[in-house]
């Protein structure tokens, strides 16, 4: 709460202030306040175009608001800005599985998993990814390797005991 106060009273100061407006996006994101971190974060990128992480605010908050598309954009510039960020491909991949388009989101998490391969997440939508084409062998071998690398993850768990019992296996999904 704090922080957007100190963000509102360089604003009144500084209407033009690139940062305020990031941050305080950043900060009602973090609140739970979606629509306040997508129009501040829009106002960021109004004032400074090339600069990723308003786009990446802006992006997870349309993408827990179920506005794929727009987070799927997001990451995109995110990416072109910044193209080594896992997180903005792991994003990405995980708008484009909201979206039904699992190549494109296993490309994106492969990217990911190129980026940093000791990050969980890559490969936790990469079993997203292939779990969504109906490949359930390869979701799993992903989801193992992804409570590999995390395995206080409950999400990547719980993935590797539903890919388990999709296959058949429900004693190896306790």
């Amino acid at each position: 709460e704090e922080a957007i106060k100190d963000c509102t009273r360089a604003l009144e100061l500084d209407p033009k202030n690139f940062f305020a407006y990031s941050n305080r996006g950043w900060a009602r994101s973090l609140k739970g306040d979606l629509e306040g971190a997508i129009s501040d974060c829009t106002r960021a990128i109004d004032l400074n175009p090339n600069v990723p992480q308003p786009y990446d605010t802006r992006g997870s908050a349309r993408l827990t608001q179920g506005e794929f598309e727009g987070a799927s954009q997001d990451f995109t510039r995110m990416i072109e800005l910044d193209p080594g960020s896992h997180d903005a491909h792991c994003h990405r991949a995980w708008a484009k599985i909201n979206k039904g388009d699992y190549d494109g989101a296993i490309v994106d998490s492969t990217r990911a998993i190129e980026i940093d391969p000791k990050e969980g997440y890559g490969y936790f939508c990469r079993a997203l990814g292939s779990e969504g084409k109906g490949d359930l062998e390869a979701s799993l071998v992903q989801y193992t390797k992804a409570v590999e690398l995390d395995p206080k993850e409950a999400s990547y768990i719980r993935g590797r005991g539903s890919a388990r019992m999709s296959k058949g296996d429900p004693q190896g999904a306790l």
